[in-house]
């Protein structure tokens, strides 16, 4: 008897706790739906998202495309542009060219040996051409959520900072996080763009690396940095002109690492430093992370540009202006729940780097990084390295 009414009291303990152990599942799944639902959190108190940082510099800054954008050539075009007389043609495929403003320049002169008079020199123009390519962004939303986003604001509590400000509607966060994203990606697209490479973060473009890397664009190897300048040097001082050196910040460190003062505290033949900035030869060497640099091989490029002969033809700005962006666009669907239908804002560009004188381009390679830059070194750091995105 006594072991029949232990054996039951067991029974029931048993069934008790299984009880409870339903009943703790059953708990955790409301508070998992009551989270889900409200967001409201399990632990904690007086959430407030506004305490907040970014964890590296936003990569909206492009030096490289800034000048490139500001050079004589981008002007003629630019002009060009806004007054309706940008040269392009067609070629049978319905591919659009932009031709490049024309490099002039005097024939040689004509033998006059064995007469009395010279005779005046031939006027003669050549100039390239480049394939405009369109550039866009396309950002698509259920139209609950259009409908919603039109209306909600963002609060004082929640996510602000550079992407999000109080009391923007969430349809203004969305439109400068597209403009931002669209500058990122048209910048990078600039500046090494190919007609045969597309990646995350480009497209099909004739950028500046398509032009770089042509074989009549001279080349010559970095691996000692002060006597590969100076033989650029001779050719500066053959062309004239104006010029600057563009590089990754990490090739840039290597550089001035080379060119430390002497005991007497002279710098190398035609280097100057001013503030952070060197130059050689008055040519600025512009620090930019869209210019490429191998950190698991320790090298990197420079890239010597002129202004003269080096454009970029752009329709818009990196942020495009509204008139380049196509919104409200609707496409039907079947999910009733979202409202039926997808919306989406389309953000364009289009353009195309060009030359007219590739004589004024040159490329360093093989340049060596500075002996504590390597991929130990930076261990966690290489996508601040290689950006590919807007805050890494």
């Amino acid at each position: 008897m006594v072991l029949e009414v232990n054996q039951a009291i067991v029974n029931e303990s048993l069934q008790t706790e299984q009880v409870m152990e339903q009943l703790s599942s059953t708990v955790d799944v409301i508070v998992d739906n009551i989270e889900k639902y409200t967001n409201a959190a399990r632990y904690g108190k007086g959430n407030n998202y506004a305490l907040n940082n970014l964890r590296t510099a936003v990569q909206n800054q492009f030096p490289l495309v800034d000048w490139l954008l500001s050079t004589s050539l981008s002007q003629m075009i630019e002009n060009a542009w806004q007054n309706g007389s940008l040269p392009t043609v067609t070629d049978e495929d319905g591919n659009v060219y932009l031709k490049a403003p024309l490099n002039v320049f005097t024939t040689p002169p004509k033998d006059t040996t064995g007469e009395c008079c010279w005779l005046p020199f031939d006027i003669a123009a050549c100039g390239g051409k480049a394939p405009i390519n369109i550039l866009c962004l396309k950002d698509c939303v259920d139209m609950l959520n259009h409908l919603l986003d039109r209306k909600l604001k963002v609060q004082s509590n929640d996510l602000i900072g550079f992407f999000k400000q109080a009391g923007q509607t969430y349809e203004e966060v969305r439109d400068f996080m597209n403009r931002e994203s669209m500058a990122f990606y048209t910048a990078n697209t600039i500046v090494n763009g190919q007609l045969d490479v597309t990646t995350p973060i480009l497209k099909k473009f004739h950028g500046l690396m398509e032009i770089l890397k042509r074989p009549e664009v001279f080349k010559m190897q970095g691996t000692n940095i002060l006597a590969a300048f100076d033989s650029i040097g001779y050719r500066m001082d053959v062309l004239g002109g104006s010029f600057i050196f563009a590089a990754h910040p990490l090739t840039v460190a290597s550089i001035k690492n080379a060119i430390r003062p002497n005991r007497y505290g002279i710098l190398p033949d035609g280097w100057t430093i001013n503030g952070e900035s060197i130059f050689y030869k008055g040519a600025q060497v512009l620090p930019d992370k869209t210019v490429p640099v191998d950190v698991e091989n320790g090298t990197g490029v420079i890239w010597q540009l002129s202004g003269e002969s080096v454009g970029v033809f752009l329709g818009t700005t990196l942020r495009p202006a509204e008139d380049y962006i196509i919104r409200n666009q609707f496409t039907t669907t079947n999910d009733v729940n979202k409202g039926c239908a997808t919306e989406c804002d389309i953000y364009y560009n289009l353009g195309s780097v060009v030359t007219n004188n590739v004589a004024r381009l040159a490329v360093i390679t093989d340049v060596p990084l500075a002996a504590g830059i390597n991929a130990y070194s930076l261990a966690n750091l290489l996508d601040r390295v290689y950006v590919e995105t807007l805050a890494p």
